[in-house]
C-alpha cells in the first residue's frame, strides 16, 4: 500500500498508522511485518515525505512499535539510519509535539 500510493501523504500516514497498530501488542506481528519489509517501506515513506509532519509522526511510531523486543528490526533500524531520518525529521518539524513524542520513544528504544 505504501510503495502503491507514495505521491499521497495522507495515504502514507494512515499506512504507517496501519503498520503501528498490527504491531504495538503483537510480537508475532512484528517479526512478520520486519520479514516481510514493512521497516523499509515506512522509512522509504518518511524520506520520500519529509515535509509531512503526520507521516514522519506516524512513521516514528510505526518504527517504535515495529522495533520494541525485536532485534532484527532494531538491526534494520541501524542499518536504515533511522535514528538521523527521525533527528532531521523532528528538526524540520519543530512544533510537532507528536513526531517529537514518537521519535524520542523510537531513539530510546533502538539504542537503549
Amino acid at each position: 500500500m505504501l510503495s502503491l500510493h507514495s505521491e499521497n501523504s495522507r495515504v502514507q500516514a494512515f499506512g504507517c498508522a496501519l503498520l503501528q497498530s498490527c504491531a504495538c501488542n503483537s510480537p508475532e506481528m512484528r517479526i512478520r511485518i520486519g520479514e516481510m519489509g514493512g521497516v523499509e517501506a515506512i522509512v522509504q515513506a518518511m524520506q520520500q515525505d519529509l515535509k509531512a509532519a503526520n507521516v514522519q509522526a506516524f512513521g516514528a511510531s510505526a518504527l517504535q512499535s515495529l522495533a520494541m523486543q525485536n532485534q532484527d528490526n532494531v538491526r534494520r533500524c541501524h542499518k536504515l539510519k533511522v535514528v538521523d531520518l527521525v533527528a532531521d525529521a523532528m528538526e524540520a518539524h519543530p512544533y510537532s509535539l507528536k513526531l517529537r513524542e514518537f521519535g524520542e520513544m523510537l531513539t530510546n528504544t533502538i539504542e537503549g
